[in-house]
């Protein structure tokens, strides 16, 4: 099982939120038809292969977005709740994400930042920015 696999796993046990892996690029196109709120987990940016002991694991970090629908022209207070909405889900996928067991676990902080207007649809959300390392490698040879 590849690790966006395993992501839309711990996803899909959290109540009220879909998954959608993609790019900004193409997130921008299907998110409009897609039930809000989602959690979108991006392509990995950067990351590193670990080799030990014959087994070989993946480590990348990631960009994990939770957006929700925004007002357009939204005040401040109104779109904070959207906001709050959102890390309540990054919060409850942290947690899942701990107990899979199919991860390292992530570390005490883990940074976000807060995503307004960078799609066509107005959205608003936070992003989580951390490295994940895979549990299980595999031998190849």
């Amino acid at each position: 099982m590849t690790i966006n696999e395993k992501i839309k796993q711990i996803v899909d046990t959290i109540e009220g939120l879909n998954f959608e892996y993609n790019d900004w690029s193409r997130a921008n196109v299907t998110l409009s038809k897609k039930p809000l709120p989602i959690c979108v987990c991006l392509p990995p940016v950067s990351g590193e292969i670990i080799t030990k002991n014959g087994n070989i694991r993946d480590r990348r970090n990631m960009l994990v977005a939770f957006l929700d629908k925004a007002e357009f022209d939204y005040e401040g207070k109104v779109n904070e709740k959207t906001v709050d909405n959102m890390k309540l889900f990054a919060k409850r996928f942290i947690v899942a994400l701990n107990k899979s067991g199919m991860f390292k676990t992530l570390p005490d902080t883990v940074k976000y930042s807060v995503c307004y207007d960078r799609l066509d649809d107005n959205l608003t959300g936070i992003i989580l920015d951390f490295d994940l390392e895979d549990l299980q490698g595999g031998c190849y040879g």
